[in-house]
């Protein structure tokens, strides 16, 4: 979500071409705190574990941080951190039951639509974002851009210091990495062209 460099990785390739042919939605802002506590509060779900923190070279699992307590202040309205693919797929099928209509996670390509809001750059920005845009890791550049603030924490879904993009979607860029249906693959070799999840391969 926040490239560190202009050049792609290996699983950003090959480019190709995909065209949504399903209507969908997503929500203007990213799940918050207190929407999830709720969720949580009324199913029971278990958080226990930790969650994955980067160290500066790796992500390593940390037993001692949780969505509750992620080592910064936060209120109802930040967006919830250190969740699973799991527990995102548990939520919104919570969410559904509730509700009473169908959610899901989106498809990566849906996803990226959304986020880059019918652009076809790398950011909805442009070639490059900056951290007056975006709440990311500053000290990382992509492209033509220059460092900016490193906060080290999230902030508020609806903070009105950062602009939301033209599809009216908040923080598509930075402040929690967001899930997405489909299962990780090491390339785009052979995904799918019609913008649905791609799920083979799937481990039982």
């Amino acid at each position: 979500k926040n490239g560190a460099k202009a050049e792609s990785v290996a699983t950003e390739v090959p480019q190709h071409r995909v065209t949504i042919t399903q209507p969908f939605a997503l929500g203007r802002y990213t799940v918050t705190v207190g929407e999830f506590a709720r969720f949580v509060e009324e199913t029971g779900h278990d958080m226990t574990g930790g969650g994955w923190v980067w160290t500066g070279k790796e992500y390593m699992l940390d037993p001692s941080s949780c969505w509750r307590s992620p080592g910064f202040e936060q209120t109802e309205r930040h967006p919830v951190p250190y969740v699973s693919w799991n527990d995102a797929k548990a939520y919104v099928a919570w969410l559904g039951k509730t509700a009473s209509q169908p959610y899901r996670l989106p498809s990566e390509a849906e996803w990226e639509y959304a986020c880059r809001a019918g652009t076809t750059t790398p950011f909805w920005t442009g070639a490059t974002i900056s951290t007056s845009q975006a709440n990311y890791a500053g000290n990382y550049v992509y492209g033509a851009g220059r460092k900016g603030i490193f906060r080290q924490r999230t902030v508020a879904v609806d903070n009105p210091a950062f602009p939301a993009n033209p599809f009216g979607l908040w923080h598509m860029h930075g402040n929690v990495w967001e899930w997405c249906a489909d299962v990780w693959h090491d390339s785009y070799q052979g995904a799918p062209a019609d913008g649905s999840a791609w799920m083979n391969d799937f481990p039982p």
